[in-house]
């Protein structure tokens, strides 16, 4: 997985808070927290490749890939999953998908978003409802 620059993943975060609600996202005590978990999909890496934007529609909003093809990898994506209280705090989502080769498909999450004085556990909620859009409720958590 090619990975930004925090402020690359901020920058992206404070564009899409500021046209939904108007104001900054990184201001004031908020931190740009980090969580990576990863599953694994009992289907070819080609027919997730090609329905995995379709499926996350439901959960997140997708990034254009033509927007980030300089910015990220090949059979990489991002994407926002509206989470914490309320679900008024983003997460910015690293998606890899990558090929076992033994007709199963890791999908590899890298999510970042900001918490502030009171932990609402934004990242880990997010990637909750990513796993539970793909019939996932036990994952390899890798930190």
């Amino acid at each position: 997985m090619r990975i930004l620059d925090d402020e690359d993943y901020k920058d992206i975060l404070n564009q899409f808070f500021k046209q939904k609600h108007n104001t900054k996202l990184f201001r004031g005590f908020a931190k740009l927290k980090i969580k990576e978990d990863a599953f694994t999909m009992e289907e070819p890496f080609e027919k997730i490749k090609q329905s995995f934007n379709e499926e996350m529609q439901a959960t997140a909003i997708m990034m254009p890939s033509d927007e980030n093809a300089q910015r990220i990898g090949e059979n990489e994506y991002l994407g926002i999953v509206e989470s914490g209280f309320m679900s008024m705090n983003p997460s910015l989502i690293h998606f890899e998908l990558k090929d076992n080769y033994n007709h199963t498909t890791t999908i590899k999450m890298r999510a970042h978003g900001a918490e502030g004085l009171i932990k609402q556990k934004t990242n880990k909620k997010a990637m909750d409802s990513v796993k539970s859009t793909f019939g996932q409720v036990n994952s390899d958590n890798i930190s």
